[in-house]
């Protein structure tokens, strides 16, 4: 196994940890594995959903006491997705009764229109995070390379995801230097098939009278 002080000299410096990536809205890293991923997911679409039961429960109750006001929602949503065919009587109508509506929700729960806000938002982040999509190989290798450093990143996870084809020859490459470094160490002469696996470069230098003296 190639220990990590070996690889750290791939990257001399470190890595700058992208934000606002749908990583971090996880609470994830970029090299974290599919099932870490979907775990992440599952956990957060728990949470924002127990906080939007409490808040619905509070919101239910004003509902019950207001008859008439969500139904009158689920008309304006309705008349609204219409489109230039809505009845512009109609719309302006619905939403006449239901300001009056509203102001009887107000008055038995004054944070009622903060509710009504923070249930929506919370429903909102729900369904964003059910369309991340990074549980399938093609679209989270697509993402990770319009998002940078996310995919090099992952060159520092050593499970079995990682050990694609390139992965496999980096690992040959990192492995025969450790190797060649060790024999040099004892006092053995390695091949050095160029000049970017080897760190010696004393050899090269050939005095010159008119260069050096």
């Amino acid at each position: 196994m190639l220990n990590r002080h070996r690889r750290s000299r791939l990257f001399s410096y470190p890595l700058p940890v992208p934000q606002n990536t749908l990583y971090q809205r996880l609470g994830i890293s970029p090299e974290s594995t599919t099932g870490e991923i979907r775990d992440a997911k599952s956990k957060s679409i728990e949470k924002l959903s127990k906080k939007k039961k409490l808040i619905d429960t509070q919101l239910g109750a004003v509902y019950t006491q207001v008859q008439g006001l969500q139904q009158t929602y689920n008309e304006i949503e309705t008349l609204h997705t219409q489109g230039q065919d809505v009845n512009l009587g109609t719309l302006r109508e619905k939403e006449e009764a239901l300001s009056e509506l509203e102001g009887k929700a107000l008055a038995i729960n004054p944070d009622y229109k903060q509710l009504l806000k923070l249930s929506k938002e919370l429903q909102n982040k729900i369904n964003d995070i059910n369309l991340i999509n990074l549980e399938n190989p093609v679209e989270r290798l697509k993402y990770d390379q319009e998002t940078p450093p996310c995919a090099i990143m992952k060159l520092e996870r050593k499970n079995a995801e990682v050990f694609t084809e390139e992965g496999r020859r980096l690992a040959l490459i990192l492995l025969r230097n450790d190797l060649v470094e060790f024999l040099e160490e004892k006092g053995e002469n390695c091949y050095h098939p160029s000049d970017l696996t080897r760190k010696d470069f004393k050899s090269d230098f050939t005095y010159n009278k008119l260069l050096d003296g």
